[in-house]
This record gives structure tokens, sequence and C-alpha cells, in this order.
């Protein structure tokens, strides 16, 4: 009995792969970046996105017919990591995960409050100007 050895494509990883937070004063947004695996016959490109390390499930959040290698996440939140992979697909086949990407995402800043030692007893007079000292905390 003679064994057959079966030739499945190798699919190369998702090079270069990288993520960027983004805190806009509305909306935060991740932007991921790769460079395209050089195998022949991808057909698309997905991403993933979970919150623990490694732990990526289906469905992808994103998948892209190539050359697209770049996406934008819009539905993040403040205060999360997010861990983000790519994969390669040639057909139905999907290769494994990318190395992993991180985002973090800061909290908002607190809203600015006005510092006063107490009530103002003192009129001001015309043409005076009166500063007012703003502070995060």
């Amino acid at each position: 009995m003679k064994l057959r050895i079966l030739s499945l494509p190798i699919l190369l990883l998702a090079m270069a792969f990288a993520c960027q937070a983004q805190n806009g004063p509305t909306q935060p947004s991740v932007t991921l970046t790769w460079t395209q695996s050089i195998t022949p016959g991808i057909t698309a490109n997905c991403v993933y996105r979970s919150t623990t390390l490694n732990a990526y499930t289906l469905p992808a959040i994103f998948c892209s017919t190539v050359p697209i290698t770049t996406y934008r996440d819009p539905t993040v939140q403040r205060g999360i990591t997010y861990h983000y992979a790519v994969t390669s697909k040639i057909s139905a086949t999907e290769g494994p995960f990318s190395n992993d990407g991180q985002a973090v995402i800061p909290q908002a800043p607190s809203a600015p409050t006005l510092n006063t030692p107490g009530p103002i007893t003192q009129v001001i007079p015309e043409g005076m100007n009166l500063e007012a000292k703003v502070e995060y905390k």
C-alpha cells in the first residue's frame, strides 16, 4: 500500500500588523494596517477582535477581498483593551491568525471644574478683567 501525501497551500501570515488607537472627542476608533501575505491565490483577509489575548471567535468583524490591507474599527469603547488578528483565505480555506495587535482606548478626561475659594463677594470695577483657573482632575 502506498501512502499519498496531499499538498495543501500554506498560507503565510499577514506581516507587519499594526494597531493605532484614535481617542477622538466623540467616538474613538482603532485603525489596523498590515502587509499582504505573498502567498499566491489569496482571495480575502479577515480581521478578528477580542478583549482577551489570543481568544478570537467567529465571526470575523471584517472580511475583505484582497488587496485591502487596512481596516478602521469604529465600534470600540473607552477604557477597554482590544486584541486584533488578521487571517488570509484561499477560497474557503482560512489560514492561521497573525501576530496579536493590541489597542487601548484611554478614558475620556473628566469635565473641567472651576475651583473658587468660596462665593465671590467683591464687586469687580468696570474695565478690570476677572480670571478663573480651570483644572482637569
